[in-house]
C-alpha cells in the first residue's frame, strides 16, 4: 500500500499505532519501545478499539490475495466486498458490538467475497458478502444447521446489531 492510500484508509491515530507496532516488531530494544508504545496509546481505553483496528487491517490485507491464494483456485477478493466489509465494521463499531459478549471474526471467501462470523454463548451466525457487495445474514442452530437466511441490504446495515441480538434471544 502506498502512503496516500494508507492516509485515506486509516485515521492519523491508527497510522501512529501501526507505525509503532511495526517499529516494535523490528526493534532490537523492544522494552524501551514498548514503554513508548504504551505511553502513546494511553488514550485507547478499550481493547475493543484494538480488535476493530485489527479487523480493519485484516480486511485491507485481503486486497493482496491473488488468484489461487488458497491453492484451490480461489478468486481474488473483490474491492466491492472489501468496501462493504469496511462499512459493516464501521457499523459494528457504531453499534458498540465490540463491547458485547459476541466474538467477531472475518475471513476471505474462495468466491472473492468476505465472511464475518459472530459467536456467543447462544449464537452462531455469519454475514456473507459477495463479490458485488451483496450481503446474506445466516443464523445456525447448535448443530450447525441453518435456521434463518436472509439478504441484508445496505440501507438495513444499521439493523445488524438488532439481528444479532434477536438471534441470541431466539436461541435461548
Amino acid at each position: 500500500m502506498n502512503a496516500k492510500l494508507l492516509a485515506q484508509t486509516y485515521s492519523p491515530n491508527e497510522l501512529r499505532i501501526q507505525k509503532l507496532v511495526l517499529a516494535y516488531t523490528f526493534s532490537a530494544n523492544r522494552d524501551v519501545l514498548f514503554s513508548h508504545f504504551s505511553y502513546q496509546t494511553s488514550a485507547i481505553t478499550s481493547i475493543k478499539f484494538i480488535q476493530a483496528f485489527e479487523l480493519k487491517t485484516l480486511i485491507m490485507g485481503f486486497a493482496h490475495l491473488e488468484q489461487n491464494w488458497d491453492g484451490y483456485n480461489a478468486e481474488p477478493i473483490s474491492s466491492s466486498s472489501i468496501a462493504t466489509a469496511l462499512e459493516v465494521l464501521g457499523q459494528l463499531e457504531n453499534d458498540r458490538m465490540f463491547s458485547r459478549k459476541i466474538s467477531i471474526h472475518v475471513f476471505p471467501m474462495r468466491s472473492g467475497g468476505i465472511q464475518y462470523e459472530f459467536d456467543a454463548e447462544n449464537l452462531s451466525a455469519e454475514l456473507e458478502i459477495d463479490t458485488n457487495g451483496g450481503m446474506q445474514f445466516i443464523v445456525f442452530d447448535e448443530k450447525g444447521n441453518i435456521i434463518d437466511r436472509a439478504p441484508l441490504f445496505d440501507y438495513e446495515l444499521s439493523s445488524l446489531a438488532y439481528s444479532l441480538e434477536d438471534a441470541v434471544t431466539d436461541a435461548r
